[in-house]
Parts: structure tokens; C-alpha cells; sequence
């Protein structure tokens, strides 16, 4: 007993000093599965923020690409104990799709955003219902753009309960993160695109873009359909969240709990939240899980990744 005792309490003082070290002058090269500016990129830096000013320095590193993959990738093979992702569900279930033996260590969903389906300012849609006569029965031929597996996925749910078999076939076109879509729809070489609602919100309300329908956990002030309401089969399935490298020391994964439970508990973090259009989630890994399993499984049957 006197044996088991005395291992314990070594223990718990590694587990204190990692974390103590850790606390005193805690540096993480964190990948962002994406391009600068989109909605993941914007998340972050508030973060970014908030970490710095308790001692924490967050250096970002943009590895955009491959509907996540280059990023998700050069996550996995960094180092354990200084490498971070702040990505989404979309990226981490690609990364799953595509390598099933690996798993990332699960920290926690940060915020769900509300999602915007847009359109730009000269062109012929004008509406949802708009968008939706065109599936049904236009011989035109639209173009969508997306930054992630999400979005490209919310799109394939729009097509299925839009599009009759015999209409064209949309045209997808894939970015490295939402904003370079978004300013290509502004610019009219593009149709449609779903980004977060937080990087398109200015563009509305200054008329460079039209808002034609949302994805959102709730009811919003948005005089446009939430799809997800609309159409009972849809899962948004979208998520910023904090992951680990596969093999993180238990001293990493309890202060990455810490400093992440104590900046979504911080007044400041939920003003932020509600300004940027993002919704709150329930602290802890199951909500990855939650969101990952059925992702990765719909990537899978869909050979997105």
C-alpha cells in the first residue's frame, strides 16, 4: 500500500510541474486547416487574444488545402507536446475518412457558427425560393463555391433535396478556406457559396452580398429558411474545436482543458460569441465525437476526402 502511495504522489507532482512548466511560458505552433480570413481564422485570433494575455502565445501556421487534409496532416505528424489544430468537425472527420487507425486527442468544440448561404450583388437570384426554382427547373447550369468538407456536404444535402435528376449538374467549385469563395460570389465568377455567417455579415449588410438562407442551431432575427428546420434530414455537422496530436502527455491535454473551459467561461468570449453569429456548445470531447463519427461516415459514402 505504502508502494502504491508513493507512486501516486510521484505522479500527480509530474502531473503539476508539466502543468506548472507548461503555465510559465506556454508557446504551441497551432495549424489552421485553411487560408487566412475565413471563419475558423477570425475565431482564433479572439482566442489568440485571450491565451496571450494569460500566458500562452498561440503562433498560427495556414495549411489550406485538400478539404483540410494538408493541414490535418502536418497536425499529425507534429510535435506532440507543442502542436495544436483549431479546425473544424468537417477537417478533423476528413482526416478520420482518410486515415481511420489515427485519432486526434479531443479537446472540446469552441462554438457552432451559423452558416450563410449567399449570392452576390448582381446576380439573378434574389431569394431562397429563387435558388431552389433553378434546381428544380432550370436548364441553367449554377456554380457553388466551399472552403470545407462541411460546406461542400451542406451542399450536396441542398442538391438532394432540391435538384431534379435530370437538371444539370451543378458545378462545384472547392477553396482553401471560405473567404476566397466568398469574394469570388462577390465578384460574380461564382453563383452561390455557404460560408460562416461571421465573415459574410458586413458583405450583407452593405448589399455586396445577398443572404438567401442559414443553417443554425435556433431561431434567428434572419428573415430567410433555416435549411436545417426546413428539411428534417439535415445534420450542420459544423464546429470550431481544439484537438491534439495523437500520443499529447496527460500535463498538455489538462492545460489545454483549463485554458480553453476558462476562455469560453470568460463574459467577454460569450459577447464575442453572440457578435460573431457563433452558438455555444457543450464543453468536452463528446461533442467531437458526436459530430466526427457521422462526418467521417457521410465523407466516406460521398469519396469527399
Amino acid at each position: 500500500m505504502k508502494t502504491k502511495n508513493t507512486t501516486m504522489k510521484k505522479l500527480l507532482l509530474l502531473l503539476l510541474t508539466t502543468i506548472s512548466t507548461l503555465a510559465s511560458a506556454a508557446h504551441f505552433d497551432v495549424i489552421i486547416p485553411f487560408t487566412p480570413g475565413g471563419g475558423a481564422d477570425i475565431s482564433f485570433r479572439h482566442f489568440q487574444k485571450y491565451a496571450s494575455m494569460h500566458g500562452t502565445e498561440l503562433i498560427p501556421q495556414y495549411k489550406g488545402g485538400a478539404n483540410g487534409l494538408i493541414g490535418m496532416n502536418a497536425a499529425a505528424t507534429g510535435d506532440r507536446e507543442t502542436t495544436v489544430v483549431f479546425g473544424t468537425l468537417a477537417t478533423v472527420a476528413a482526416h478520420r475518412a482518410a486515415n481511420p487507425n489515427y485519432q486526434f486527442t479531443y479537446i472540446s468544440m469552441t462554438h457552432a457558427p451559423i452558416m450563410a448561404f449567399v449570392a452576390g450583388p448582381n446576380n439573378k437570384l434574389q431569394t431562397y425560393e429563387d435558388l431552389e426554382n433553378e434546381l428544380k427547373v432550370s436548364s441553367t447550369r449554377l456554380s457553388f463555391g466551399h472552403g470545407s468538407p462541411n460546406q461542400q456536404l451542406l451542399l450536396s444535402q441542398l442538391f438532394t433535396n432540391t435538384r431534379r435528376i435530370d437538371q444539370p449538374e451543378p458545378l462545384l467549385i472547392g477553396y482553401k478556406g471560405a473567404a476566397p469563395a466568398m469574394m469570388d460570389v462577390i465578384s460574380g465568377h461564382v453563383d452561390v457559396a455557404v460560408v460562416p455567417m461571421s465573415i459574410a455579415v458586413q458583405s450583407i449588410s452593405s448589399g455586396n452580398l445577398k443572404l438567401l438562407a442559414i443553417i443554425s442551431q435556433h431561431d434567428t432575427s434572419f428573415k430567410v429558411p433555416r435549411l436545417n428546420k426546413k428539411y428534417k434530414s439535415w445534420r450542420p455537422g459544423e464546429g470550431f474545436l481544439v484537438v491534439l496530436p495523437q500520443g499529447a502527455s496527460l500535463g498538455v491535454i489538462q492545460y489545454w482543458n483549463r485554458l480553453l473551459r476558462e476562455y469560453l467561461d470568460d463574459e467577454q468570449t460569450k459577447k464575442y460569441a453572440a457578435d460573431a453569429y457563433l452558438e455555444s456548445v457543450e464543453f468536452g470531447p463528446n461533442t467531437i465525437i458526436d459530430g466526427v463519427v457521422p462526418l467521417a461516415a457521410q465523407l466516406r459514402k460521398l469519396s469527399i476526402n
